[in-house]
């Protein structure tokens, strides 16, 4: 890759990063007033990290489509332990590394006693 080509890619992402961020501060000046708009706005938000964290949880654990059938439900069973560690360590409003820290351990945990068994 050429530096030509990285800087043109680095502007090109600068800039819409940028217009991303800049255009709703243009158009919405004033306090919303419509609660339906606002209410809806304000859960966008919530809902994509839900739409990239959900899959991202699900296949975080080796391989969540195998042709094993067993392997592959305790996959599913410690991808959903994790997640459902982080997802309690949030809602206690715990920092962002120690929910990190503390499902990926239980996620090593789970895989260690379920290959056990």
């Amino acid at each position: 890759m050429n530096n030509v080509y990285l800087l043109l890619a680095v502007t090109a992402m600068a800039i819409t990063t940028y217009l991303i961020r800049a255009i709703p501060l243009v158009l919405f000046r004033k306090k919303l007033k419509n609660k339906y708009l606002y209410s809806f706005l304000n859960y966008i938000p919530y809902a994509v990290l839900t739409a990239l964290i959900v899959p991202g949880i699900l296949y975080s654990t080796k391989s969540a489509v195998s042709i094993d059938s067993i392997a592959t439900t305790q996959n599913i069973i410690t991808a959903c332990i994790g997640g459902a560690v982080a997802l309690i360590l949030s809602l206690l409003n715990r920092s962002l590394i120690i929910v990190a820290v503390a499902s990926t351990i239980a996620v090593y945990i789970a895989q260690f006693i379920l290959s056990s068994i």
